[in-house]
């Protein structure tokens, strides 16, 4: 008798593949699937590109200037990340000179709980700027096309958005340091800008 129950409860249990594990298996295959694996492909399909934009808001010290977009070449399970270079000069050398600002750079990694995004702000010489070392994790209103960013001290979320003609990345405000959104058009294609600083490509 007691075999038999025995053998009664493994044929329940494989009915229900695995007791419990048809849960798990559900777990994951949502995760594989979810927004945010479908938002990494989305900028992952972009990789090794850069990208002419220009500001659609905020800072002041953007406005007019050549922005590129630069998304560095994808390692399979590891970050991507976007570089954003502005032609700040020139600055009193020559009429025709230009000098690039490429100070910074955003890192998006895949997570358990989400995505993570750190944020790197740093002079040509090493110097760190502000937010440089944010990190953040992308947050429940996030979609396929967008992802949000609640950073400490900013009232708004940093957001990343790559519609299907454009990348559109805006940066709050956080104390006197001055936000901006800036928008880049996938068909405004360049050729790739030198490295940002501090990273070794992209």
């Amino acid at each position: 008798m007691r075999k038999a129950l025995i053998a009664a409860g493994t044929a329940a249990c494989l009915a229900l593949a695995g007791c419990g594990t048809a849960d798990d298996s559900a777990a994951r295959e949502q995760a594989a699937t979810g927004p945010q694996t479908a938002f990494m492909q989305n900028v992952e399909s972009k990789c090794g590109r850069a990208f002419r934009g220009s500001v659609a808001g905020g800072n002041a010290q953007l406005a007019g200037k050549e922005l590129v977009l630069s998304i560095g070449d994808c390692a399979a399970g590891g970050p991507v990340t976007m570089a954003l270079h502005a032609n700040i000069g020139p600055l009193q050398v020559s009429p025709s000179e230009e000098v690039w600002d490429r100070s910074r750079r955003f890192s998006l990694m895949r997570a358990d709980n989400g995505l993570t995004l750190n944020i790197a702000k740093q002079a040509e010489d090493g110097t760190p700027g502000a937010l440089n070392g944010t990190t953040a994790t992308s947050d429940g209103d996030s979609s396929t096309t967008q992802q949000r960013f609640a950073i400490a001290g900013a009232d708004t979320p940093l957001i990343i958005d790559m519609g299907s003609a454009a990348a559109t990345l805006t940066v709050p405000d956080v104390g006197e340091q001055q936000g901006f959104t800036v928008t880049f058009d996938y068909s405004d294609r360049i050729a790739a800008p030198p490295a940002a600083w501090g990273a070794e490509g992209g």
